[in-house]
């Protein structure tokens, strides 16, 4: 696992789900929406991200949401490690500006298994959701009635809901802790990373269409051999 510092953040994950994901690359319009968003942030959390690229699409999450039990993040994060194989390529993320358009920040490579197990023990319990609407207003809800659709408002006029925890000071130790492991991770070659994930998704492809032209001709030759028999 190694870290990639200053780098087009865009550009370099969707260099990544191009290699890595087959299927819902549209997801990815989704992550960049999400990264821009964060990049806008006053807060310094909001700019810590985590992301991941499977075959079949992409999810993006702030980071501190993930260490929040039982909000879409976490479950999200943890449910690929519980319920599939799936191989996943992660990675958190930090935004640090913006350059001639480009938004910059820094890549940690995760162990996504491994990350998850993590997550699964190091999180916390969240105790409130803070909504903010389109018209600017905000109420705070017990997160318990949010998760479960007990408010009485209108979700349409939802504009951000922010999952908050039932201990801050906790949550806060725990990012401080995640981001001395992100920065203690060796510096990385971002151009070797791509061209080694391109070239792993170019032999995957060709693995995919022997497979499909050995199933295509197989009955086939099934076919022949019956044929031989009479």
């Amino acid at each position: 696992m190694k870290k990639y510092e200053h780098v087009d953040v865009i550009k370099a994950l969707e260099a990544v789900m191009k290699s890595h994901t087959v299927h819902y690359q549209s997801d990815f319009e989704i992550d960049k929406e999400v990264l821009q968003a964060a990049a806008k942030s006053t807060s310094p959390e909001d700019k810590r991200l985590v992301w991941m690229s499977r075959p079949s699409g992409t999810y993006c999450f702030p980071e501190q949401n993930i260490f929040l039990k039982d909000t879409r993040g976490f479950n999200t994060w943890r449910f690929y490690e519980e319920q599939t194989r799936d191989p996943i390529k992660a990675f958190a993320v930090k935004l640090t500006g913006i350059e001639d358009g480009k938004l910059m920040g820094n890549l940690y490579e995760l162990d996504y298994r491994e990350h998850s197990l993590h997550v699964k023990d190091a999180a916390i319990p969240a105790e409130f959701c803070e909504v903010t609407f389109k018209d600017g207003s905000a109420v705070k809800v017990p997160f318990e009635d949010y998760a479960h659709g007990r408010v009485d408002f209108d979700f349409a006029q939802v504009f951000k809901v922010t999952d908050l925890p039932k201990d801050p000071e906790a949550l806060s130790l725990i990012m401080q802790k995640e981001a001395r492991l992100h920065e203690r991770l060796p510096k990385g070659d971002l151009n070797k990373l791509l061209g080694s994930l391109e070239k792993k998704s170019v032999l995957e492809h060709l693995h995919q269409k022997q497979a499909e032209v050995k199933a295509h001709k197989a009955p086939k030759q099934a076919v022949k051999a019956k044929a031989m028999e009479i």
